[in-house]
């Protein structure tokens, strides 16, 4: 017996979607619901979180009867679908038998069963302090290829947001890139946005997002200091994705009581004076929230791009 069925008229679309997530996720969990499609999934070191929502009528059918939840591997449905040729595709399970089921129908009719995951990844109950006021949209492929100039010289790049602009520093031992978007140029006309200080973020996470530029081509962005950047592409059927992308932080490299009395007193020299102001840069788990103390106080402008 059959616990969902959910049929998807052009399988490769579902594959471009499928084939984006697996980049980042080795397991998600699905949440199915009489009116949607739920998926979240969060990276092995807690870097990125994924929310995909899809409703009803992003499906050709849909039909489920009641609430019901489960966790897969990725990789092994990405896998099936790499053979997907255009073609109508079946989505059912039988849950108590740990099995999902993926049927393609054209002029042959094609069955993959893959097992479901025997542990529920339960990441409902996770909330993120993300960004609230800022946020902008702009071309998904043109982002995704500013992206890739940056990663010629690092993996990590620095973002500012000033004066309608947003600016992209990476930097190499002894070469950077410095890319500047015009903000008021976005394709969408309402933009909103405050005075962002630097916040810097992994490239090769963020170039896997942008895989998502063949679905959507708009990709709204919301930053704000300190924070997660959140990436979210609208999708047909009044579907959405949304990235939540933990930013990286600089923190003073620890130097124990012991050690310091250890060291012998040595004349200053810039190497060292260097190497003493030298910090170690981590990405900030997805789990934190700001301490309230500390929050400052913004004024959200709108502006009316050209």
């Amino acid at each position: 017996m059959k616990d969902f069925q959910i049929r998807i008229e052009n399988s490769k679309d579902f594959f471009l979607l499928t084939n984006a997530l697996a980049k980042l996720l080795e397991e998600a969990t699905i949440y199915l619901t009489p009116s949607k499609l739920w998926l979240r999934g969060m990276d092995s070191v807690h870097i990125v979180l994924i929310d995909l929502e899809l409703p009803g009528e992003y499906f050709k059918d849909f039909n489920v009867h009641y609430e019901q939840e489960f966790s897969i591997r990725l990789e092994e449905i990405n896998n099936v679908m790499k053979h997907s040729r255009k073609e109508a595709l079946t989505l059912s399970a039988n849950i108590a038998e740990n099995k999902l089921t993926l049927l393609f129908k054209d002029k042959a009719e094609r069955e993959f069963n893959i097992g479901i995951l025997d542990e529920l990844n339960d990441l409902k109950s996770i909330f993120l302090e993300g960004a609230r006021l800022d946020y902008f949209r702009i071309d998904s492929k043109e982002f995704s290829k500013y992206i890739k100039d940056a990663l010629m010289y690092s993996d990590y790049a620095t973002f500012e947001v000033k004066d309608l602009k947003m600016t992209m520093i990476s930097r190499g031992d002894n070469s950077n890139a410095i890319i500047k978007i015009n903000l008021d140029k976005s394709p969408e006309t309402a933009v909103s946005y405050t005075i962002l200080q630097s916040n810097m973020y992994h490239l090769n996470f963020l170039k896997d997002i942008l895989l998502m530029h063949s679905l959507s081509g708009i990709v709204q962005i919301k930053l704000e200091t300190g924070l997660p950047m959140t990436l979210e592409f609208r999708l047909p059927g009044n579907g959405k994705i949304a990235f939540t992308l933990a930013p990286r932080i600089e923190e003073p490299e620890n130097t124990t009581q012991e050690e310091s009395e250890e060291e012998e007193p040595e004349p200053p020299t810039k190497s060292k004076a260097k190497a003493k102001e030298k910090k170690s840069k981590v990405e900030k788990p997805l789990n934190f929230l700001p301490d309230e103390s500390d929050e400052e106080e913004y004024t959200e402008t709108e502006v009316i791009g050209k």
